[in-house]
């Protein structure tokens, strides 16, 4: 779903490499790094056991700005890695950040609000992080959390 999503947003994501001074010829890597972003900052918040905040973000209950402490992080890990393995400045990978992860988490978040029976474990699947690994460590996670709910 996801690579589905950030094709149809080339053209926009084109449009905001070229306004930072960025040659268009990075734009496929640019919205490679932007895809690897999303899915590393989702699952470091399943690490961390903040499934509520992820739900909450590409559900739309909260704004995909970067006030949003997720999306902030994402921004953050954009910059740095977007300066170091495309050799870009400080100041562009962080303009080209700043509109670009915002933008990536709200297409999720309107292909996925439509779906008000999406859960954890499919809301993750759906991002293309279905791997065994990290989906056994959701569901521990998303089991711990109801065992608290429950009271054991």
């Amino acid at each position: 779903m996801l690579d589905q999503l950030t094709n149809a947003a080339r053209e926009q994501l084109g449009d905001v490499i070229f306004k930072q001074g960025v040659s268009t010829d990075k734009l496929d890597d640019i919205v490679s790094l932007s895809e690897d972003i999303l899915k590393e900052g989702v699952m470091d918040q399943v690490s961390s056991g903040n499934l509520d905040g992820i739900m909450n973000m590409f559900t739309g209950k909260e704004e995909a700005t970067s006030g949003n402490p997720i999306v902030s992080s994402m921004i953050s890990m954009f910059t740095l890695k977007a300066a170091r393995s495309l050799s870009l400045d400080d100041s562009r990978a962080g303009g080209i950040a700043v509109v670009v992860i915002p933008m990536i988490v709200q297409l999720v978040q309107s292909k996925l609000s439509g779906d008000n029976g999406t859960d954890h474990i499919d809301l993750l699947a759906s991002l293309g992080l279905s791997g065994d690994g990290l989906m056994d460590q959701a569901k521990d996670l998303l089991g711990d959390k109801a065992e608290d709910l429950l009271g054991g």
